[in-house]
């Protein structure tokens, strides 16, 4: 069983991982700037992941469950399915503006790391879109949203919003402003929204 001590052992190198992989790149980083970073030898890098592809999946699912975590909490204050969509929509593109160049470099190596590492990205990717699907589906229920596939209609907001977020950073050089999300969302509410209802 790991202990406290293990615990924050990982973390720091899990931290040091994300800064590496974000400045280098996954291919060009490599597990001894890792361990330079974190302050700890190659060796103890290796206690705790067998290699590098296998330290970068790691990363990737504590991010991936700390940012579901997030989504959570915030979705808790939400009484509407409305409201829960919106604040997932504006949270997607600040995570962008935070995370922006390690988010670059896992989408760009998702489908490269081997079989096995690739479902256990993809598979902590899903529990984001599942949690986004579940707010899709509560809204058509309740009757906020038209009758609609939640699963596609999920799909279709993850594709916007990362496609969005990833070139206006790139393109414009600068996060999207508060109104520029509440463009985004008015655009894709108003897609999803029964007709007669408007959802700002």
């Amino acid at each position: 069983m790991a202990t406290e001590r293990d615990e924050d052992k990982r973390s720091l190198i899990l931290d040091a991982a994300q800064r590496v992989f974000s400045k280098k790149g996954f291919h060009r980083a490599t597990v001894e700037e890792v361990a330079e970073v974190a302050g700890v030898g190659k060796g103890t890098v290796y206690l705790y992941f067998a290699s590098k592809n296998e330290l970068f999946v790691a990363l990737i699912e504590d991010r991936m469950r700390a940012i579901k975590a997030f989504f959570e909490e915030k979705l808790r204050e939400k009484a509407s399915s409305t409201s829960k969509l919106k604040e997932l929509i504006a949270m997607h593109f600040q995570l962008y503006s935070r995370y922006r160049d390690f988010l670059a470099v896992m989408f760009g190596e998702v489908g490269h790391l081997g079989q096995e590492l690739d479902r256990r990205t993809r598979d902590a990717r899903l529990e984001i879109i599942t949690l986004i699907e579940h707010v899709i589906d509560e809204g058509i229920k309740r009757g906020e949203f038209r009758e609609i596939v939640p699963r596609l209609a999920t799909y279709a907001l993850e594709g916007m919003t990362n496609f969005l977020a990833f070139h206006w950073l790139v393109r414009e050089g600068r996060p999207l402003s508060k109104e520029d999300i509440e463009q985004v969302v008015e655009l894709y509410l108003r897609g999803i929204a029964r007709p007669s209802q408007d959802p700002v």
